[in-house]
């Protein structure tokens, strides 16, 4: 499994297209293409990509990278019982990118993954060739929604703590998500949304961690955003976007 390690230890599974993948499963480089870093949404992790990964127009013009960011996927990241900080996420994904040797590239997020690139672009604005944000969380959620999260995350620790089948809680929430993604299209990577997850009653520590880059998520400081005015942003919306709540999405699968 190809890895980035950074000074601390900590260790960053990525993934990237086959057809850039050399015997060692390092990254296979065409010094004409750029580089396209991706970063996956909330309990997912860098399968989510997998579609991209077969474009033929994307691996025509670049050179692509998916990393699993801070406790997802296969990445190897030390759990503390602090509440999850995305300025320090972003400032380790960039320690990555120079583990890896990429200097100046482009880069996607997706839902939180979108989250962490903008601050990664705020804190090293010369970086980033584009930015490219699908879609784009609000900068801070409102009220309703935190109430709901704060609610389902109580439901996950009861059936933690008291040893209830995950079916009754995790399953439903997994579900709701793959919806909130997918809606009723099935693309390659939706079926094993389940597989491809951490989310589960057997890691109630990443659990925690994932209530917590819900609900105690910074706003981002107005003088921040005009480190990176001038940057190409393309921002991604799907054609049935709409607002919406938690409640609704486990409602869709109860």
């Amino acid at each position: 499994m190809p890895y980035a390690t950074t000074l601390d230890g900590s260790k960053f599974h990525y993934t990237i297209p086959p057809k850039q993948i050399n015997g060692a499963h390092e990254v296979h480089e065409d010094p004409n293409k750029p580089f396209l870093i991706m970063l996956h949404p909330r309990v997912l992790d860098s399968t989510f990509f997998e579609p991209q990964f077969q474009d033929e127009r994307l691996l025509a013009h670049y050179n692509m990278i998916a990393i699993d960011h801070h406790f997802h996927g296969l990445s190897k990241i030390s759990l503390d019982g602090g509440p999850y900080d995305y300025w320090k996420s972003a400032r380790d994904l960039l320690a990555v990118l120079d583990a890896l040797q990429i200097g100046r590239c482009h880069i996607l997020g997706a839902q939180m993954g979108a989250l962490l690139v903008l601050r990664m672009a705020i804190l090293d604005p010369n970086r980033f060739l584009s930015i490219i944000l699908s879609p784009v969380p609000p900068p801070i959620d409102l009220l309703p929604n935190l109430r709901e999260y704060r609610g389902m995350r109580d439901d996950c620790r009861a059936t933690m703590e008291n040893e209830e089948n995950e079916e009754d809680t995790f399953r439903p929430m997994l579900e709701a998500g793959r919806w909130a993604y997918y809606g009723s299209f099935r693309q390659g990577t939706s079926k094993n949304w389940l597989e491809h997850t951490n989310f589960r009653p057997s890691n109630p520590a990443y659990v925690e961690k994932i209530f917590s880059s819900l609900i105690d998520r910074d706003k981002i400081a107005d003088e921040d955003w005009e480190k990176i005015d001038g940057h190409p942003v393309l921002i991604l919306e799907g054609g049935h976007r709409r607002r919406t709540s938690g409640t609704e999405y486990i409602q869709h699968y109860l």
